[in-house]
């Protein structure tokens, strides 16, 4: 049984392979292999072999960028002087020691 589950799984990774190289969304996929997303993600990923992904599709690291209160805390965690994350977002001095405090407390 487990031998029939392998090959079963090994055919749909093939196929799910060859239906994201001829540009079906990941949905697509899904719902003619009957597999997660996740797992469509993972074996697309296995395929590539880096962080893109098919149909040029921004990396989700990508799409989302984080906040000047995100970035400042951050470089706290980094241990950076308050003047240099100062400067690196392009903010007064006196917003960094606001950031700080609501971080401690």
């Amino acid at each position: 049984m487990f031998r029939e589950n392998a090959l079963n799984y090994e055919r749909k990774r093939e196929t799910c392979h060859q239906t994201a190289e001829e540009g079906k969304t990941t949905q697509d996929i899904g719902k003619e292999i009957h597999i997660s997303f996740k797992d469509i993600g993972k074996i697309i990923h296995k395929v590539i072999g880096d962080d893109s992904q098919v149909g040029g599709e921004k990396n989700e690291k990508e799409k989302r960028s984080l906040s000047p209160y995100g970035k400042a805390f951050k470089m706290f965690k980094d241990k950076n002087p308050f003047a240099d994350i100062a400067i690196e977002l392009d903010v007064i001095l006196s917003i960094i020691v606001f950031y700080h405090y609501r971080i401690r407390f």
